[in-house]
């Protein structure tokens, strides 16, 4: 059975980087969401290095200000963490279980962001294989969190 697009996009919010500045912006991926056998498929490009990180548990890990190692999608699998900017009074409070994208790398961002991760916590991180992102629309501001896609009018 061939694959037939259901005129929907995975939205995600991501750390991008804007006129040299960090902020937050929620992110359309171009390529609509496919039908495969009733599961709802997304291609999310190629990617390279993946890593696991632990928190240690004795104290919260206090990073910043610094750019996005590579441009890539993050999860936190447990705990959580607290994102804000130099230039700016945005909060992004990154929850566990949901994708994220970090995208203020050096090029795009002159003082990056500010991280704090709760003590414990432990997150995976998907570098972009040659910084290439998926194509996609930006608006600032995080994405609608009860709308994991946007359906198209």
């Amino acid at each position: 059975m061939p694959a037939l697009s259901i005129g929907r996009s995975l939205q995600l919010t991501a750390i991008a980087g804007r006129d040299m500045k960090s902020m937050v912006e929620c992110w359309t991926f171009n390529q609509e969401l496919m039908d495969i056998k009733g599961m709802k498929i997304q291609l999310l490009g190629d990617l390279t290095g993946a890593t696991y990180t632990e928190i240690p548990a004795e104290a919260d890990l206090k990073q910043g200000p610094y750019n996005a190692p590579a441009l890539q999608f993050f999860t936190i699998l447990e705990g959580n963490a607290t994102i804000t900017f130099p230039t700016s009074d945005e909060v992004l409070h990154v929850k566990p279980s949901k994708l994220y994208i970090a995208a203020d790398n050096a090029a795009t961002s002159e003082l990056g962001h500010y991280t704090v991760v709760r003590a414990g916590s432990r997150l995976l991180q998907f570098p972009f294989k040659d910084g290439v992102v998926p194509e996609h629309t930006a608006v600032k501001g995080e994405c609608d969190t009860a709308h994991a896609v946007r359906d198209e009018l």
